[in-house]
């Protein structure tokens, strides 16, 4: 089987469906990346209903119905947008328009929580917090060259934005990007997000039980 952790993070390419490497990489042939062991459920295309108002809890007085309804319909992109808006709302820090990691640290737990519930809901587990979490623990993430690899594994550090970014076209935990201003980033390590994000999540009992079973 191929040994995923030997080569560097720009050998691997999302095609079909699945990340390859490519040829010249010590190959003879195209290699298919084996997934991570452990993954949570893929998505389906069942429709999902609406999670009830009570359970869209918010210690900032903020309404994620809009996050929803986008979630529910489908509207990865425009939701990642949200997301990220939100995010910030709820750290205070729209002004400055990224988090630091003393910011992450002080998430408000019911916010998060309902950000990343709604997200994994609304994905089957393609998408959130909860999900990159996991990605990041499965491959003992710690430190910068780490952050990298991630940014490899969810399909960040492509040259472009994947144009139809659906659960079907896109790598497990695509979405939603690092928060910071209007649209979010493709990128990790700023303010230590990939490594805090996990911590905070922990700390508000968020990683999900399914993740690991």
């Amino acid at each position: 089987m191929l040994n995923l952790w030997c080569l560097q993070p720009n050998r691997l390419r999302w095609r079909s469906g699945t990340w390859v490497v490519p040829l010249g990489v010590g190959l003879t042939a195209a290699a298919t990346v084996p997934a991570l062991s452990q993954a949570p459920p893929t998505a389906n295309a069942e429709p999902k209903l609406a999670i009830p108002p009570g359970l869209l809890v918010s210690d900032r007085d903020i309404d994620y119905t809009p996050l929803q309804a986008l979630l529910q319909a489908g509207q990865w992109e425009a939701a990642n947008r949200l997301t990220s808006q939100l995010v910030l709302q709820v750290a205070d820090q729209q002004q400055q328009g990224y988090l630091v990691a003393t910011d992450t640290r002080v998430l408000a737990c019911a916010d998060l929580q309902t950000i990343d519930r709604l997200w994994v809901y609304y994905s089957d587990y393609h998408y959130g917090f909860s999900t990159q979490t996991y990605i990041w623990q499965q491959m003992g993430g710690q430190n910068y060259e780490d952050s990298l690899w991630f940014e490899a594994l969810v399909g960040w550090s492509q040259p472009d934005a994947i144009a139809d970014p659906s659960p079907a076209n896109t790598p497990r935990g695509y979405f939603p990007f690092r928060p910071a201003h209007d649209d979010g980033v493709r990128n990790a390590y700023g303010g230590w997000w990939i490594r805090e994000m996990p911590l905070r999540l922990a700390q508000c009992g968020e990683v999900n039980s399914a993740m690991t079973e």
